[in-house]
């Protein structure tokens, strides 16, 4: 009876192929600019020209989000009469203010 390894071993081809398989796909990119809750009351009372004050700094980075997953921080840019997000770090968890949370 021929021995099984509990880790198949991938030839680098085969995987280099799989890679360029998934290249094409495309994902939804968000940037966050800031969060926060609001209860239902101050929710009903929004109209134009409203202002809601966050707790985060014009200066601190935005998130940015990959099929809604956290992915990357990075600072607001302007490119033209364009935004855009100038990438500062990948992989970092955002630091959510005191007293924001997701349950």
């Amino acid at each position: 009876m021929p021995e099984t390894n509990s880790q198949t071993e991938i030839d680098p081809k085969d995987m280099v192929n799989r890679v360029r398989r998934i290249l094409p796909l495309t994902v939804k990119v968000s940037v966050r600019v800031a969060e926060k809750k609001i209860d239902v009351g101050q929710l009903a009372n929004l109209c134009p020209g409203t202002l809601i004050m966050f707790q985060k700094s014009c200066d601190d980075l935005l998130d940015l989000y990959v099929n809604n997953q956290h992915y990357a921080q990075g600072e607001a840019v302007k490119i033209g009469e364009k935004f855009g997000l100038k990438i500062n770090e990948v992989g970092v968890k955002p630091q959510r203010p005191p007293g924001v949370f997701t349950l």
